[in-house]
């Protein structure tokens, strides 16, 4: 029951050689207690021969009052099948070692630029509080999803160290929202996420969310540039301890871009609708594509109808979706998928490419001042390789320029001027007609719109629909349509549904229409028909 403790082992301990005796306490009273019972059974399983060496890490108080790590190993010397009466080992100081795996592991659980936790270490968190749900029927949890709203414009417009400062400055707000058993961890990017253990009801969970916007109410300051934030944020509830952590997650990443949708800076709960539209989702962005791939969609086409003359002077390409499982597919209902998932383009240039080859085709059938109308998306207006594109189209099929018309939004021409401008120019000199779209229902400068080269605008059907009976949609499409023409430009009025409609378009001087009440859009073989005819109005129109 002796301990022989070597002047080096002393001063391991900051002892020197007369100040420790050999008695076994002398080690393990300098012990830390939470590692006391690991050494001795590590020791007593060595000594039963239960093992073949001992081996033990353990924290040790020093003289100076440090508490280290330490690596105890020995091995003990007997004679065959006798009594061990004698073990030789040694001490080795581990501290700088510990503290880098410390840091390791530090570093591996958590996000480097907030120093909050991070997406491994909190699903390891969410999956403990899943499985209390097992143990306790009372149990209840929540995730807060959140993701930054316009956070990129912070990172593009002060830079991404500011836009750091500004991650870091958020999630401490967010850690002054919870409590202390609550965690909180960055996921990457602007979204960060909140686990709310063990609470009463879904009341808890919206008074942090209330809390959360509270704080973001206050403005943060970045050299000098005063930011506010807001955050869409989904919420998922957790109480069945079978659920794993994965689905949690996707339920409320699910919620969360819900509540984005609905309009940012709220938040949305989570429901088994929204999981079930996800994979419809998927479903439908994957027959998108194979869609784009195999070219399954059909150009349908709107004459457009001249009040002055009655005929039909140009025709607009709207593409539709033959989709074998759900039938005929409108394009508000695929379009924004398409843009969303970087599909546009290719269905832009498929439709542009396939009106142009019909319209030659029309035009050399008799109808040679016939025009095609094709809608751009503002992916496709941003893409400078737009003009040589249109101008190649224009080669391959023989279509001369002014037998195209390029339809843009309001809202996507005046996303960037600048960008918009010189695109118009080229489009502009190729002798390619510029229309501007939904005109009216969204905010444009005159100034701006009056810098555009086009000949063209469309009033949007919005103030056509309740024309002539409420006063006040007739007075703002006839402001629309005198504003028109004094830009000197020719006005287009789309959605005209009944005659009294058309006979109002026509008293104000509009030039042109299109709507149901002539022909809805129709597949080409039935255009072709239509081509045939003239549309005479009655008497009181001339």
């Amino acid at each position: 029951n002796q301990i022989y403790y070597s002047p080096r082992w002393k001063s391991i301990f900051g002892y020197e050689d007369t100040e420790i005796g050999d008695s076994p306490s002398e080690w393990f009273d300098r012990v830390h207690p939470n590692d006391l019972v690991l050494l001795k059974h590590n020791f007593s399983q060595h000594m039963e021969g239960q093992v073949d060496h001992f081996h033990c890490e353990f924290r040790g108080l020093t003289k100076s009052g440090d508490m280290r790590w330490f690596l105890a190993r020995g091995i003990t010397e007997c004679q065959p099948c006798s009594t061990p009466t004698r073990i030789a080992g040694s001490l080795t100081d581990i501290t700088e070692r510990k503290v880098v795996e410390e840091r390791l592991r530090h570093d591996a659980m958590h996000d480097p630029v907030t120093g909050l936790n991070n997406r491994i270490f909190f699903v390891e968190q969410l999956k403990r509080a899943s499985e209390h749900g097992n143990r306790r029927e009372d149990y209840l949890s929540a995730v807060l999803f959140m993701d930054l709203d316009r956070f990129k414009m912070v990172n593009d417009g002060l830079g991404h160290s500011a836009g750091d400062r500004l991650l870091m400055a958020f999630g401490q707000r967010l850690l002054e929202c919870v409590r202390f058993g609550d965690s909180v961890a960055r996921f990457g990017g602007d979204e960060f996420i909140i686990l709310l253990d063990d609470i009463h009801n879904v009341q808890d969970t919206l008074r942090v969310v209330e809390r959360i916007q509270q704080k973001l109410l206050q403005p943060f300051y970045l050299d000098q540039h005063e930011v506010t934030l807001t955050a869409s944020i989904g919420i998922t509830l957790v109480s069945d301890g079978l659920a794993r952590a994965e689905d949690i997650l996707r339920d409320a990443a699910t919620a969360m871009h819900q509540a984005k949708a609905n309009g940012r800076a709220c938040y949305q709960i989570f429901d088994g609708e929204m999981h079930a539209h996800s994979l419809e989702q998927l479903q439908m962005e994957a027959e998108l594509r194979r869609a784009v791939e195999h070219h399954e969609f059909e150009v349908y086409y709107q004459p457009v109808i001249s009040l002055a003359s009655g005929s039909i002077t140009a025709v607009e390409a709207l593409v539709r979706w033959p989709h074998p499982r759900l039938g005929l597919i409108p394009p508000d209902q695929f379009i924004p998928l398409a843009e969303e998932t970087g599909l546009i383009s290719q269905i832009d240039e498929w439709v542009l490419r396939t009106a142009c080859e019909q319209m030659q085709t029309w035009r050399s059938q008799g109808n040679p001042d016939l025009s095609v109308a094709v809608n751009v998306s503002a992916s496709e207006l941003s893409d400078d390789r737009l003009p040589a594109f249109l101008e190649k189209v224009l080669d391959e099929t023989g279509l001369p320029a002014e037998g195209l018309q390029i339809e843009v939004t309001e809202s996507a021409s005046m996303k960037n001027i600048d960008h918009t401008i010189q695109i118009f120019n080229k489009l502009h000199s190729m002798g390619i007609s510029i229309s501007i779209d939904d005109f009216g229902t969204s905010y444009s400068s005159l100034a701006y719109l009056k810098r555009f080269p086009i000949q063209t605008i469309k009033v949007d059907r919005i103030f056509i629909k309740d024309v002539p009976n409420r006063d006040e949609d007739a007075i703002l499409a006839s402001a629309i349509l005198s504003m028109g023409h004094i830009l000197g430009l020719k006005v287009i009025a789309e959605g005209i549904e009944n005659e009294a409609q058309l006979r109002f378009l026509h008293y104000q001087g509009c030039d042109e229409v299109q709507g149901y009440l002539f022909s809805p859009p129709r597949p080409a073989r039935e255009i072709e028909i239509q081509l045939k005819k003239s549309y005479l109005f009655d008497e009181q129109f001339s």
